[in-house]
């Protein structure tokens, strides 16, 4: 089986340091930057055009510098990322209705901060094909 893996944006330390530590205790090989234009630009210099070049998930906070959680996602999306919907997460302490049910729309997983782990253990399970 090839190893999982996942992409984590989160300009918090703390909780960027928390999913890596849950994904890798999942089996995750992960990658995760506090800045999601600098994500995009290191994949700028590289030879691969693509914006999530073999994730299998991709985890981000809502709010961070220079675009959204969702601004992230619809931007991948539109350059070709083939994630499904339902293998991307957001993650936000203060969702406004409009982010909220737009996030909803696209499928997207919804966390709410602070998030009991648990939740993000049983997204895993249900991502990975695991009922336990």
């Amino acid at each position: 089986m090839s190893q999982k893996t996942a992409l984590v944006l989160d300009d918090d330390r703390s909780l960027r340091t928390l999913l890596t530590a849950i994904l890798e205790e999942k089996q995750f090989q992960v990658t995760a930057f506090a800045d999601p234009l600098l994500y995009l630009d290191t994949l700028g210099r590289g030879h691969n055009e693509k914006t999530c070049p073999g994730f299998d998930i991709v985890l981000t906070d809502s709010q961070m510098p220079g675009m959204t959680g969702l601004e992230f996602l619809e931007k991948i999306r539109s350059t070709g990322c083939q994630i499904p919907a339902h293998r991307k997460a957001i993650i936000s302490g203060d969702w406004q209705k409009q982010d909220l049910e737009q996030a909803r729309s696209s499928g997207f997983r919804i966390f709410h901060k602070p998030c009991p782990i648990d939740q993000i253990y049983a997204w895993l399970d249900e991502v990975s094909g695991q009922n336990s």
